[in-house]
């Protein structure tokens, strides 16, 4: 019983430090989406993209958190560093103008899409079953 409790409240400390890590990803992203030509610019974008995807898709599936129970703060954190990604992809298509890209670009979007229709589904279900 206490090992569940002590479980739990690693968890939420835990779910605190991916909230802080998704602010910055999301302020890197939005740096990247308006930042003039810079020489560590392809360094940095793959940093960031790297970081908020995977981190996001770790969060939703990792083997540890995709045993924890799906809250809506850990939804939210989750889609706040993919909605981080999305806007990294966004602006390289933006300033790269590859038709190519924009294929990818509109792939990932109905990607998580698709992901954030299926999460909210599962999060309103679990609601109701659990007033």
């Amino acid at each position: 019983m206490e090992t569940e409790y002590s479980e739990k409240q690693f968890a939420e400390k835990q779910l605190q430090i991916w909230n802080r890590l998704m602010y910055v990803a999301l302020g890197a992203a939005v740096t990247i989406l308006f930042h003039a030509v810079n020489p560590l610019r392809d360094i940095i974008i793959m940093v960031t993209l790297l970081h908020t995807t995977l981190a996001g898709f770790s969060l939703l599936w990792g083997v540890i958190w995709g045993r924890a129970p799906l809250t809506e703060a850990r939804s939210n954190i989750i889609f706040g560093h993919l909605f981080a990604s999305w806007l990294v992809v966004f602006g390289i298509y933006s300033y790269s103008r590859l038709y190519g890209l924009g294929a990818v670009l509109l792939g990932y979007t109905l990607v998580l899409m698709i992901i954030y229709w299926r999460i909210r589904k599962k999060l309103s279900t679990s609601d109701e079953m659990f007033p």
